[in-house]
């Protein structure tokens, strides 16, 4: 996909976070064995899962998925929903890392002293 400036090409984006599960999720005997577990949860933005995805058996993988229409990261409001994403995730969803290439992004747009959300 084309990220720069004007592209209209349809793109994805995956941010990663780890997330550690909530202790009110589990019972008093097992919670101190959960408070060091993990879980490695993918966000991808861009694309639409089929409703009608068989998610047991064999599928398919690209007719579980389509490009989502409308979806550029051209543009400055797209930009600025992904940076929010990352950037305001809730304290109730006990994320303990993360990395979001927009973070990166914005870093590198404003080093070179551009503006963010760019065009």
């Amino acid at each position: 996909g084309d990220c720069g400036r004007g592209g209209k090409h349809k793109s994805r984006v995956r941010q990663t976070a780890t997330w550690e599960p909530s202790s009110t999720t589990t019972s008093s005997s097992s919670s101190s064995a959960l408070s060091s577990e993990t879980s490695a949860v993918n966000v991808v933005f861009g694309f639409d899962l089929r409703e009608s995805t068989d998610l047991i058996g064999q599928t398919d993988m690209e007719s579980m998925w389509s490009y989502k229409g409308g979806f550029y990261l051209s543009d400055p409001n797209v930009q600025r929903a992904l940076y929010t994403f990352c950037t305001e995730l809730p304290e109730s969803l006990r994320v303990t890392t993360r990395h979001c290439w927009i973070e990166d992004f914005r870093t590198y747009l404003l080093d070179r002293e551009e503006r963010f959300p760019t065009a």
